[in-house]
């Protein structure tokens, strides 16, 4: 960790690639006890096909979705052990990388995003983007998590949005689940947006949806109401230092977001603040 190394787990199939720092030893040291040395603690890492019980629970969700699977869950794990105790690491500071082959004879066209599976049994968009390397298609998954990891197949279009000049973001953002509408099939395109809402799609974007129940709970600003539905998107936003509050400790939820506003949470979210 002190000499930024970075670990590759690498199969015919996978690449799985963990900066040391991520593992974050000294939190693991905390957890097992202070008294074991690190050469004492294991790091077991495990890259693997899904259960069944995964597969069915991916394959129900997809099916109620209309979503189609391309490839078969994944497993990533890494568990830290020392004796008879054992820490799970499963949620990372910064992007983690995943590369996964894309099956011969699947159109690479026909790839909408990768997803994360939920302890809920529900998943979600992680960003992904399909590369080729030596003549071979790629899903190169990025995700803050550990968890099962599969690509899917999600064209959507909204009906109120096909002569729109943004048509095309738009159902692209629908496609990777970032952005769901306002119910039948409608976006309503041109509605002003809150910057509850706001922060609640840059949340989505990132790929962080699958954790964000743990941000539940009381907010740093005055004005939000722990009852308020966008707390644990805001909390959210907060600890990964996309919005900001104003003087007096307020975060104005719904109020309308303005084009400034968006702009510095947008350069906040890809890391150029």
């Amino acid at each position: 960790e002190n000499k930024e190394a970075i670990l590759e787990i690498k199969t015919d199939k996978i690449t799985y690639t963990i900066p040391a720092s991520q593992i974050n030893i000294d939190n693991v040291s905390s957890q097992i006890g202070k008294q074991v040395e690190l050469k004492d603690i294991t790091v077991n890492i495990k890259v693997a096909e899904s259960s069944q019980e995964i597969v069915n629970i991916v394959e129900n969700t997809a099916n109620k979705n209309n979503y189609q699977i391309v490839l078969r869950p994944i497993d990533f794990e890494i568990t830290c052990t020392s004796d008879n105790k054992a820490v799970e690491v499963s949620k990372f500071n910064a992007y983690v990388e995943r590369m996964i082959a894309i099956p011969k004879g699947i159109d690479p066209n026909k790839i909408t995003t990768g997803i994360v599976l939920n302890a809920d049994g529900t998943f979600s968009h992680v960003p992904t983007v399909i590369t080729i390397i030596g003549g071979r298609y790629y899903a190169k998954i990025s995700s803050l998590t550990n968890s099962a990891y599969s690509v899917v197949w999600h064209p959507l279009t909204f009906k109120d949005a096909e002569d729109h000049w943004a048509k095309d973001a738009i159902n692209e953002m629908g496609s990777r689940m970032v952005i769901n509408g306002t119910g039948g099939n409608r976006f309503e395109p041109d509605r002003d947006i809150s910057r509850a809402e706001f922060a609640a799609v840059l949340i989505q974007v990132m790929g962080i949806n699958d954790t964000v129940a743990a941000f539940n709970g009381k907010t740093p600003f005055k004005d939000v109401p722990e009852k308020h539905w966008a707390v644990p998107y805001i909390n959210a936003a907060y600890q990964f230092g996309i919005i900001k509050g104003d003087e007096s400790g307020n975060f104005f939820p719904d109020e309308e977001i303005t084009y400034e506003q968006a702009v510095k949470a947008l350069v906040s979210t890809l890391g150029y603040d």
